[in-house]
């Protein structure tokens, strides 16, 4: 009796020569069990005589093994490697008992399994697991950073075969356009599968929002800036002035409606905000005399940083009242003074009134004389 594929030996006395059905003219016949038969051999003497013999060979059959693929994993992977076997009984070199087993890969490994069935027939078969060495992948740019609103940024991903981004592209190199605070994580994938993580936050750096209001005061215009996230202003009057500073005011010539824009700037880009405004500049009619009697009248310099010199050639004498109004016509300082001949020079102080625009005005009796100035 012996186990399928066992190699087993019979061998032949009595006799000068032997000779084997299907096997050789020796003695002794060695052969592979493949199924439970009789083996025959005829001997023969130096006289011609012969005599036949057999023997049963009795298969127990062995257990059925398919054979296992050498196979890899993953640097501190855990893998899990089967078999197929029928068998009664399995044995792995761990000494795991079951049909498969799972295993941490630190180093190459070789794992043997012995299959066997209560008759004592066995086989055997063995599986290399190689190691395989995670890929070293980086990025490019390699650490977080801020990227203006509406702008994108090309990452490169480096050292693997694939990639796989959190935001579904597959390719090296992706173009992100977050539109808020945002973490891209990658996986970068060697031939083997093995994997190495990386991750980069792309933050936005926001465009400024520009928003303005104003206060119309006759025919001048204050406007507060009502911005945000800007760093400098542009200001378009729509009458040919501009201006940058914060909250500028204008003083415009003639009634019409005028498009106001601001352009606010930071250091990813503009932003416009308009308006149209409709401007109605007055018309100040002396209620008493005609303006034209008051001849020749200059006030200078306009706009000023301190005072005010005016000149003035007429016919009008008389107690000259001097005042400063406030852009709401309140009156604000008078002064006396006599004017008692056709030229008249002096100056208004305004180096104590805060930057805006005022009127002065010159009153003689029942004729008065008004005009802007702009003190900045």
């Amino acid at each position: 009796t012996a186990c399928t594929n066992e190699i087993i030996e019979v061998r032949a006395t009595g006799a000068d020569s032997f000779a084997w059905d299907n096997g050789p003219n020796t003695s002794n016949y060695e052969f592979n069990v493949q199924g439970t038969e009789y083996k025959y051999v005829t001997g023969f003497n130096a006289s011609g005589c012969q005599a036949r013999d057999s023997v049963l060979i009795t298969e127990n059959v062995g257990p059925i093994l398919v054979p296992m693929r050498d196979t890899g994993a993953c640097f501190n992977s855990l893998i899990t490697i089967y078999t197929e076997t029928v068998a009664d009984n399995l044995l792995w070199n761990n000494g795991n008992t079951g049909d498969s087993i799972r295993e941490r890969i630190l180093t190459p490994q070789t794992y043997t399994l012995v299959a066997t069935n209560v008759n004592g027939c066995e086989v055997r078969d063995t599986v290399e697991v190689g190691r395989y060495i995670p890929p070293t992948g980086s990025l490019s740019p390699s650490s977080d950073t801020t990227i203006c609103e509406g702008t994108s940024l090309a990452v490169t991903a480096s050292g693997g075969a694939t990639y796989e981004w959190s935001n579904g592209e597959t390719t090296a190199t992706a173009l992100l356009q977050p539109t808020e605070l945002t973490n891209y994580i990658i996986t970068i994938r060697s031939a083997e599968g093995c994997e190495d993580i990386e991750e980069i936050t792309i933050d936005i750096s926001p465009l400024p929002v520009p928003a303005f209001s104003f206060n119309a005061f006759e025919d001048s215009i204050v406007f507060e800036n009502e911005s945000t996230l800007a760093a400098s202003y542009s200001w378009d009057f729509g009458d040919g002035n501009s201006s940058t500073d914060e909250n500028p005011f204008n003083v415009y010539d003639s009634s019409d409606t005028y498009t106001i824009i601001l352009t606010a700037t930071n250091e990813c880009g503009s932003r416009d905000s308009s308006l149209d405004i409709d401007v109605e500049v007055p018309v100040i009619v002396n209620s008493i005399e005609d303006a034209a009697q008051w001849g020749k009248a200059l006030f200078y310099p306009n706009p000023t940083t301190s005072s005010i010199n005016f000149v003035m050639d007429n016919q009008i004498v008389g107690e000259m009242q001097v005042s400063v109004l406030d852009i709401n016509g309140k009156v604000l300082h008078t002064t006396p003074q006599t004017k008692a001949t056709s030229q008249l020079t002096g100056s208004i102080d305004l180096s104590e009134y805060v930057d805006g625009i005022y009127f002065l005005e010159l009153r003689i009796n029942e004729a008065v004389l008004r005009s802007r100035v702009i003190k900045h």
